[in-house]
């Protein structure tokens, strides 16, 4: 006869912790008589270490647009100060000055410029009169050719000089009549020499501004709130100064700032510049 014992009622259900299922000695650790979800020995492996997060700093070319409107003595000491700070290497480094309408059509800035760099006192940097020390090297290659080889059109407004037998130390130089579409302008230089782009208008020097070889510093000098309030809502670029020096980082005043586009890939955080 099938069905309950007879004489025994039905009891109450138990509830309570399940009975742990039981394996074959010969079963791999892990799920019962299946495979091994951990180590040999039936534990997990321990977590790995997560993954460092990819840094890289690619440069770009760093420019400074100065206008009409712009007070020009102060704008040629910024961009002195932007050149011959660490002996133009590092972020911020100037490589262009782009002189819109009469700035790069007329001389009074070009002399301003000339003034000014020969002003620099360059020595070696246990100098306490130094301005702008030696380079990190002897230069060569396409630097060496940045410091003596003058592009298609262009000429010196002040050449560069070695001031001693090695060649690292050697004086600021400023090209003059560079084109924004030729090689000079097309990539970012280590060493303290600076090219002069005349361009007509504010929205063309923006546009070399945003090209594909900037997007890392870019500056402007200019005292017209409407140039000011244009460039700064078109200008692409990781950091942007108003009226100073691309150089100088002065962190906490500013957030950490990158490149933009081709200039920044993973995390980048080059210290924050304010005039």
């Amino acid at each position: 006869m099938g069905g309950r014992r007879p004489g025994l009622a039905p009891g109450p259900r138990r509830r309570g912790r399940p009975r742990p299922r039981t394996r074959p000695a010969d079963a791999p650790a892990g799920r019962p008589g299946g495979r091994a979800r951990g180590g040999r020995d039936g534990r997990r492996p321990p977590r790995r270490a997560p993954r460092p997060r990819p840094r890289r700093a690619d440069p770009g070319v760093t420019s400074l647009v100065v206008t009409p409107s712009a007070d020009l003595e102060l704008a040629a000491a910024d961009v002195v100060a932007s050149v011959v700070d660490h002996a133009g290497r590092g972020h911020g480094a100037l490589d262009l000055v782009l002189a819109v309408g009469s700035v790069g059509h007329g001389e009074a800035f070009r002399r301003l410029l000339r003034e000014a760099f020969e002003a620099v006192v360059v020595g070696p940097a246990d100098d306490v009169a130094t301005v702008m020390g030696p380079l990190a090297s002897t230069p060569t290659g396409s630097e060496l050719d940045v410091l003596t080889v003058l592009g298609p059109g262009e000429s010196w407004l002040l050449e560069p000089r070695p001031l001693d037998e090695t060649g690292a130390l050697c004086s600021p130089g400023v090209r003059d009549g560079v084109d924004a579409r030729g090689a000079f302008a097309s990539r970012s230089h280590e060493v303290p020499v600076v090219g002069l782009v005349p361009v007509e208008t504010l929205a063309e020097a923006i546009a070399v501004q945003n090209a594909e070889n900037g997007g890392d510093v870019a500056g402007l000098h200019s005292l017209d709130v409407d140039e000011i309030d244009e460039w700064l809502h078109t200008v692409r670029a990781g950091d942007l100064v108003v009226g100073g020096p691309t150089t100088g980082a002065r962190v906490r005043r500013r957030p950490p700032a990158g490149g933009v586009d081709g200039r920044s890939v993973g995390v980048s955080s080059p210290a924050a510049r304010t005039p």
